[in-house]
């Protein structure tokens, strides 16, 4: 599962949700606003949530026998 993020938003989805920062530390990490950070951080969400929409509604090619299941 590979998405599609830049570079500086996948750093700023780690530094927020990874290790904890505020939106406006992350912008100073960064160098950046913070009204930026907040924008990109936005976008990433978006991103993210797309890309995971489509992994989850992409069909499996095989999926093995359900736990407790007969498997014959």
């Amino acid at each position: 599962m590979a998405f599609k993020l830049k570079p500086d938003d996948a750093e700023l989805i780690r530094l927020i949700y990874w290790d904890g920062f505020h939106s406006h530390e992350a912008a100073i990490v960064l160098g950046v606003s913070a009204s930026a950070a907040r924008s990109r951080l936005s976008k990433a969400r978006a991103t993210l949530r797309a890309e995971l929409k489509v992994e989850l509604d992409e069909p499996t090619a095989h999926r093995g026998p359900a736990v407790g299941g007969n498997a014959l």
